[in-house]
């Protein structure tokens, strides 16, 4: 990023070779950026509470709530609109969960996982 300007989001078209920005993160604490296979103008950007959504390639982002402590997103190569973020609930200690969204981040299920593990680092 360039203080004080949040960070921003480049784009290729080239492999690599050549980049350009098409916008800026919202927030400084995304810690991960996920291009939709489906619809490639939709773009997400995880925080340690919120998955931020592009529809329109990065210009501009909306912010949905996840109801855990997020650590790692990806998306559902054969269902359009299925996300799913690991991380963990806590209440009197950490509980690993796995999130699921249908409708491109907008709402979420949580999914508990083995209680003794601790947390889900990713989801891939």
């Amino acid at each position: 990023y360039e203080y004080p300007d949040n960070p921003r989001v480049f784009k290729t078209t080239n492999g690599g070779a050549s980049w350009a920005s098409v916008g800026r993160l919202p927030d400084y604490s995304v810690n991960a950026l996920r291009v939709d296979p489906h619809q490639s103008s939709y773009l997400y950007g995880l925080t340690a509470a919120a998955v931020w959504r592009s529809t329109d390639g990065g210009a501009s982002w909306a912010s949905y709530s996840i109801p855990a402590s997020a650590m790692g997103i990806t998306t559902d190569p054969l269902v359009p609109g299925r996300l799913f973020v690991s991380g963990y609930s806590y209440s009197t200690f950490p509980v690993p969960v796995v999130c699921i969204s249908t409708n491109y981040g907008q709402s979420w299920n949580m999914v508990t996982l083995e209680p003794d593990t601790g947390y889900a680092y990713s989801a891939a």
